[in-house]
């Protein structure tokens, strides 16, 4: 295994963006698993963190492939997929629905973090077929970041490739061969609750002040 928990790979993530440690910037971390790692990188790099809601579109024959991905105000969806037009519709609504109801319930009243003209730290635990991380890059791009640089301990060579093409930097402690489940670089890879995450949450914006 690669890293033992998300701890071990935050750690191992921290070193590769070590050029940036002194800018001024903003994490914004992917729930579930990407909170942890968001928020050992926030706390080092004495940053705000913020949520990234958006979340991939799984096919309907197969749990584990992503078609495509939803963020709260927008989605898309890979142009060579064969699911029908009115799975993607309900899969949107469901999704943008649920985006929406977690942001509420994790945010509860923090002022989002003015992220023009900064840096901007897309984090997540790892990274398959880059689809919810793609997302992300546009809803970050419309808030006018100075660069948005992603950031994930592990990702298929492919993916990273991919990524290059739509963030400014795009940083990986480990690029691997082939597209595989994230929890598959793991040795220890639970659940994130939402417990966690708004615990995790608090305590990384705790004495920041929100520019």
């Amino acid at each position: 295994m690669l890293f033992s928990d998300r701890f071990d790979a935050a750690y191992k993530l921290m070193h590769c963006l070590k050029n940036y440690k002194q800018h001024e910037g903003v994490v914004y971390a992917v729930p579930g698993g990407g909170v942890p790692v968001g928020y050992y990188l926030a706390k080092d790099y004495d940053l705000p963190m913020e949520l990234l809601m958006a979340k991939r579109i799984r096919h309907p024959d197969n749990n584990k492939f992503s078609i495509g991905a939803v963020n709260l105000n927008d989605y898309f969806v890979n142009k060579k997929t064969d699911v029908s037009e009115s799975y993607i519709k309900r899969q949107v609504a469901s999704i943008r629905k649920t985006l929406n109801e977690r942001q509420k319930q994790f945010v509860n009243g923090h002022a989002e973090s003015d992220v023009k003209n900064k840096i901007v730290f897309i984090v997540d635990d790892g990274a398959a077929t880059g689809n919810t991380l793609l997302s992300a890059i546009q809803a970050i791009r419309e808030k006018q970041p100075k660069k948005i640089v992603i950031a994930v301990p592990v990702a298929p060579e492919i993916t990273l490739a991919m990524l290059q093409k739509h963030a400014d930097d795009v940083i990986c402690f480990h690029p691997i061969k082939n597209v595989v489940p994230v929890e598959n670089n793991y040795l220890y890879y639970p659940k994130v609750s939402d417990n966690e995450i708004y615990q995790l949450f608090g305590s990384a914006n705790m004495d920041k002040k929100v520019a």
